[in-house]
């Protein structure tokens, strides 16, 4: 977190913005709206899976947060933790902003069939989600990376109970090419 102070004492005010409406892309609220976009394409059941992983994620993170009790910085050390945003109502370990969009975007991505770069990009988002929120103040770098391997494990326990929506056809049954052998 010292490493972010001097960007958070006014000297980073286009960084402020940034990292204030990027750690949005996190929320339940821009899983639902992911969703509703996938659905309105076609893809259905990837929106289906993606939402209920990323909710199931952010329910289960409650119940965890509720475990350990973590107080927030900005309550652990009111004077020398900066809020930038709201104060969220729950406790602080583990975040789920990161660990809700790590498991939406890595299951919408699997039942896609996102590509190498696609699947970077996605990384990319995580971690900066992760890194506004310790730079807002709400969180400590343990607990982004507490969410984040949380989002990851539950995103490998989707993969071991599903299989993949086929790139081929969004949410139609797959069907058998003819066969054009001929007959015996």
């Amino acid at each position: 977190a010292a490493v972010l102070q001097p960007r958070r004492e006014g000297q980073g005010e286009a960084a402020d913005r940034v990292f204030a409406g990027v750690t949005e892309t996190g929320s339940l609220y821009a899983a639902g709206a992911a969703a509703a976009a996938l659905a309105a394409t076609g893809r259905g059941r990837a929106a289906v899976r993606a939402a209920a992983a990323a909710g199931t994620t952010w329910l289960l993170l409650q119940g965890v947060k509720r475990l350990v009790d973590r107080p927030r910085p900005s309550d652990a050390d009111p004077q020398g933790t900066r809020l930038m945003i709201a104060r969220p109502r729950a406790t602080s370990w583990p975040s789920s902003h990161p660990a809700v969009l790590t498991t939406f975007g890595r299951v919408a991505a699997r039942e896609l069939g996102a590509g190498p770069i696609a699947r970077g990009a996605l990384t990319g988002l995580d971690l900066t989600v992760a890194a506004s929120r310790v730079y807002l103040g709400v969180h400590y770098p343990s607990d982004v990376l507490g969410g984040w391997l949380a989002g990851i494990a539950i995103v490998a326990t989707v993969a071991a109970l599903t299989a993949p929506e086929t790139a081929s056809a969004p949410d139609s049954p797959t069907t058998a090419e003819p066969d054009d052998s001929p007959a015996r």
